[in-house]
């Protein structure tokens, strides 16, 4: 009877640099929507400490062409590590698994920087309560916000530790019938944690770590970093960014940001002159649509390209009507809002909720609401009106 590795003694726990494994099938159950297949041993490593799972491929040996089946997602049930794949296995048969080494070895980088990144913190009784492995950006869960110059010694001092390659080794010092093997990371005289995950075989290999910014949360303080080739593709991609704004802005990124303040005053000016003569518009509306409405029921107003500052702008330069205004902006699925005024507001409501499907509001003595979406035909419909 075949038996399975157990979680702390997988192969890929045991040596964190294997890429390719010979195993066997133990178990395959189908799921909704994938099937879950435990195998002899893993290369894979299943989500845990913190760490995302491993992704890979599976070779059947059987399958002459040698098609590779997709490992999704690889998670913990009690002891087990249970793969997710796309297509079945056969219980009994040898396959051939290998690792996605890249996306691995990012995470060693990442989870390694973290361990080491504590360890420092630590020193300077900064305690780590929590962390997390991002896409892009993890961070340290800390019990303190650091100062600038706290954030900058820290990033000195891990720096420094990984260009000393200190050693990191993994201790196996028990067995929990719930956790599984006891496992122990040590980072040279730095550092000793409890740990399930994979890690590199000393510091040098994290590359470099970069801190970057703190947010806060629940009295603690999430100091974000990146670890490894992140750094570097981190760099690359700043600095193309940073060219593109330079050009944009027709300067030197040294003048960038006095580049932007010369923008923002400029948009602040642009948008006062534009506020006085939306005003001064606003009063030539409201004077028309009074006229209209010393004769007719009902006026509509649209005004696809303003906003509700605008139709409130109007509303004000608008006396007691002897008819009804109904005030409309905005356009297509961008939707836009709306105001109703006068003598008639009920009526006027009623009819404009049905005419727009997406339309929601209320009000007593004038209608004010918001159109999630026009659809189509229903501004032409309520501008008949207008006839």
């Amino acid at each position: 009877m075949l038996m399975p590795a157990l979680a702390g003694a997988l192969r890929c726990q045991r040596d964190s640099y294997l890429k390719v494994l010979q195993t066997k099938v133990v178990s395959c159950e189908k799921k909704k929507g994938f099937y879950a297949v435990e195998f002899e041993d893993t290369v894979l490593f299943p989500e845990g400490g913190g760490q995302p799972f491993d992704k890979g491929v599976i070779l059947r040996e059987k399958d002459d062409s040698e098609t590779p089946v997709e490992v999704t997602d690889v998670q913990r049930d009690g002891l087990h590590a249970i793969h997710s794949l796309i297509s079945p296995l056969e219980p009994g048969e040898t396959v051939t698994m290998q690792v996605d080494w890249a996306r691995r070895l990012d995470h060693m980088q990442q989870h390694t920087g973290q361990h080491l990144l504590s360890a420092v913190l630590d020193k300077k009784d900064v305690a780590t309560v929590g962390w997390n492995l991002g896409v892009q950006m993890n961070y340290v869960e800390l019990d303190r916000k650091l100062s600038t110059e706290e954030v900058q010694e820290t990033q000195l001092d891990v720096n420094q530790a990984i260009a000393q390659a200190l050693p990191i080794t993994v201790d196996i010092s028990g067995h929990d019938e719930e956790k599984g093997a006891m496992r122990v990371v040590t980072i040279g005289e730095m550092d000793r944690n409890p740990c399930c995950g994979t890690h590199l075989a000393k510091t040098s290999e994290i590359g470099s770590i970069l801190l970057l910014h703190q947010v806060p949360n629940k009295g603690n303080s999430r100091l974000f970093f990146m670890a490894g080739n992140r750094v570097t593709d981190y760099a690359k991609s700043s600095h193309d960014r940073i060219r593109s704004v330079n050009a944009a802005l027709s300067c030197q990124t040294d003048d960038t940001l006095s580049k932007i303040e010369q923008l923002q005053l400029r948009q602040r000016a642009l948008l006062s002159q534009l506020k006085t003569a939306q005003q001064e518009l606003a009063v030539q509306e409201a004077g028309k649509i009074a006229a209209i409405l010393e004769s007719k029921e009902v006026y509509v107003l649209y005004k696809p390209d303003y906003d509700m500052e605008y139709l409130r702008f109007v509303e004000k330069q608008l006396p007691d009507l002897q008819g009804t205004a109904i005030l409309l902006c905005g356009q297509g699925p961008s939707g836009g809002a709306i105001i109703i005024a006068g003598k008639a507001v009920d009526k006027y409501a009623g009819l404009v909720k049905d005419t727009f499907k997406d339309a929601k509001g209320g009000g007593k003595g004038r209608w004010q609401g918001k159109v999630v979406r026009y659809n189509s035909g229903e501004v032409e419909r309520a501008l008949e009106l207008n006839k």
